[in-house]
């Protein structure tokens, strides 16, 4: 008897804590459901946005570089001593996932030409645009002189 009363405790722990668990995996679902819409028409508002009002609404920076001869950490480092870059609110992250645009450097093979594009991480849209050449200094500076150009131009 003993046995048996410890199998029905035991199977009455078990369900209560299945039952609790789809009921905390269906809340779960419907505040991820919730967030993903408010997401969606986020990303809805922005999307009929031009070039110019995306650099406009932008405040946060991610550098990535397709260049072994280019310094991500030089050219963030550029940017961070300008003191446009409070007047403008540019702050600069390391995770990809968190940035509005991304400044994406590169040289062209057998030149010296550094070629800077600001991109859209969701729509891939390439907005702005501009090119320097490394001779004579470094390149870092140039290009963060460029970059706060244009989005002076914008603003």
């Amino acid at each position: 008897m003993k046995r048996f009363n410890l199998f029905i405790a035991r199977f009455v722990a078990i369900t209560l804590a299945a039952s609790a668990l789809m009921f905390f995996r269906s809340s779960l679902a419907a505040t991820s459901a919730q967030a993903n819409a408010t997401r969606k028409s986020a990303e809805q508002e922005r999307a009929y946005l031009s070039p110019g009002e995306t650099l406009r609404a932008a405040r946060v920076l991610f550098v990535r570089s397709r260049s072994g001869f280019f310094n991500c950490e030089a050219f963030e480092k550029e940017i961070l001593q300008r003191s446009e870059k409070q007047k403008l609110e540019l702050v600069i992250t390391r995770d990809e996932l968190q940035a509005d645009l991304i400044v994406e450097v590169y040289r062209k093979r057998f030149s010296t030409r550094f070629v800077f594009s600001v991109i859209e991480p969701r729509t891939k849209q390439v907005l702005a645009s501009d090119k320097s050449s490394s001779l004579g200094g470094e390149i870092e500076s140039d290009l963060a002189n460029l970059l706060i150009k244009k989005f002076k131009t914008v603003r």
